[in-house]
């Protein structure tokens, strides 16, 4: 069987943790408006854009999208002006990433997240020059579970799916890697082990420690 030589790294939760941040500044600014965010409502902010999260935390009362948008777009411009204090790299990730790169393995990242905020992380955290290609909200007209977006890196980087492995900590994004052909790396940063292992991955882990080159290569 030949070897994988394309990893996809998923954005959020895998290489960067934003979840909980953009959690704590909703939680943080809402009281202005009345509106008070429970440490139990993290569960709805899990691997989903914050358009779904407010649709399920805020009573129908409450929920405006021409409000929500103007908050996510006050949580936008406060992490993009300030992007050490509000994102945090996830442990071990520009260590795995550093050592695919030496062992001349392609690198990628699938993300759906907007591509300003990508593009001002990788720079700010000097990132950029280890990926041959970054993936955004912007390319794509389907979000997973539908398979697109790994697709796209697969065809633009010209390797099978069947020689590439996806590191995800979302249900959805094992799923549109399972559904692409790709191998699929299950990380327990956002769901636990009895969660992802519904979604059939290839491998669950609770650390990238846990990941080296040779694994990549060969899972």
């Amino acid at each position: 069987m030949p070897q994988n030589q394309l990893v996809i790294f998923d954005f959020d939760g895998v290489i960067v943790d934003t979840e909980y941040t953009t959690f704590k500044f909703y939680q943080k600014i809402l009281p202005k408006w009345g509106i008070y965010l429970k440490e139990s409502d993290f569960k709805y902010k899990i691997a989903r854009k914050s358009i779904d999260f407010f649709r399920d935390v805020l009573p129908p009362s409450k929920f405006d999208e021409t409000f929500v948008k103007k908050i996510i777009t006050l949580k936008r411009q406060a992490f993009l002006k300030n992007i050490k204090k509000y994102l945090k790299i996830i442990p071990y990730s520009l260590e795995l990433i550093d050592a695919c790169k030496k062992k001349s393995i392609h690198l990628a990242i699938g993300s759906q997240n907007e591509r300003e905020l990508l593009e001002k992380v990788v720079d700010v955290f000097d990132i950029r020059h280890y990926f041959e290609l970054i993936i955004s909200l912007q390319d794509l007209k389907n979000k997973k579970p539908n398979p697109e977006i790994f697709l796209l890196i697969s065809q633009k980087l010209n390797v099978p799916p069947s020689q590439a492995v996806v590191i995800e900590d979302g249900r959805e994004g094992i799923q549109a890697a399972k559904a692409g052909g790709f191998k699929a790396i299950g990380y327990t940063n956002s769901f636990t082990k009895e969660e992802l292992v519904q979604d059939h991955p290839d491998l669950i882990i609770e650390s990238l420690k846990q990941l080296t080159p040779q694994i990549l290569r060969s899972i």
